[in-house]
């Protein structure tokens, strides 16, 4: 009987060593991962314009597969902003640790990890007729040092820098053309460069290391929406590209009592899994699908086709709502 107890005593042990063992899986102790304080750097962002009022909606995975190793990745259920997007009172910076806290994954990243930080104006939730901001950083990690993942190497950097927190792309529309139940319009997708921060394999790597492409969002109804993804349905994936680019569209608008909202929306790279979603989408515009109403006189858009894109046709420039 003795003997049993100690057997029994002895699987027990094991179980709960192996769940903590699930629990930290392939995390061997807590992994800071900073862009300001001790161990570097003090690479900092100015939020100017967003609210940073703890609203804020940040993520971060494994760079190579987002599936893998991650914050909740789609919801950001774990390992919340509150717990690692930090304020001197002035900027802001990140300063948290893998494994630890809030922060307990359900895996680690195998070398590279991938934060993602958005938020609304000063105006706040649900951001109607409003702007949203999000920056990206990406960097390989550094297990010599005290950061793991060091972000205040993100740009090559070699001196204390502060990084501007840039708005979502807005829906700029160069010109527009409006048949009955239709509209059509040209877009301009803008570069995204300047959201983006990353230092991999000891260099700053391409923008669609972490910007992998712009969704095209539509809303319909006589109101702007807000900010929030949900809100919106995505009518197209555009790949992104150095310099931007700009691109036709027919959007259906056959209620002549409701507008067409546009809106545009960030696919972050997932490494080998899918892209993410951004959680927010930028400024929208409205386009009026009354066909009665007055058309302006039509000027000649300044258009620059993007190469291959045969699609992109000059047409009637409309100022106001479109």
């Amino acid at each position: 009987m003795k003997a049993m107890k100690i057997l029994v005593v002895v699987v027990a042990l094991v179980a709960i060593t192996g769940m903590v063992t699930d629990a930290w899986a392939q995390c061997s102790g807590p992994r800071i991962f900073r862009s300001s304080g001790k161990g570097g750097l003090n690479v900092k962002a100015d939020t100017t314009g967003a609210e940073s009022g703890g609203n804020e909606i940040g993520r971060l995975w494994d760079t190579q597969n987002a599936a893998f190793s991650n914050n909740g990745l789609a919801d950001g259920s774990q390992c919340t902003p509150d717990n690692w997007w930090r304020t001197d009172g002035t900027l802001w910076y990140i300063d948290g640790a893998l494994t630890s806290g809030a922060c307990a994954q359900t895996g680690c990243p195998t070398r590279d990890m991938t934060v993602v930080i958005e938020d609304y104006d000063t105006n706040g939730p649900p951001g109607v007729g409003g702007k949203a901001f999000y920056m990206g950083w990406a960097v390989t990690e550094t297990p010599a040092g005290l950061r793991w993942y060091d972000y205040g190497l993100v740009d090559g950097v070699t001196a204390a820098t502060t990084l501007p927190f840039l708005q979502f792309p807005s829906a700029n529309v160069l010109d527009s053309d409006r048949s009955p139940g239709t509209v059509d319009v040209t877009m301009r997708f803008a570069d995204q460069a300047g959201n983006v921060h990353s230092w991999l394999n000891g260099a700053v790597a391409p923008t669609t290391a972490v910007v992998k492409e712009w969704h095209l969002m539509k809303a319909t109804g006589t109101a702007d929406p807000g900010r929030q993804r949900s809100l919106w349905t995505k009518i197209d994936t555009i790949a992104h590209q150095d310099g931007g680019l700009d691109k036709f569209y027919s959007v259906d608008c056959p209620d002549v009592g409701t507008d067409e909202w546009l809106a545009i929306g960030i696919g972050f790279d997932g490494g080998s899994a899918p892209a993410v979603d951004s959680a927010l989408v930028g400024e929208a515009v409205a386009l009026e699908c009354d066909p009665t109403l007055a058309q302006p006189d039509e000027v000649k858009p300044n258009l620059k086709p993007v190469p291959g894109n045969t699609e992109l046709q000059p047409k009637q420039r409309q100022s106001g709502r479109r």
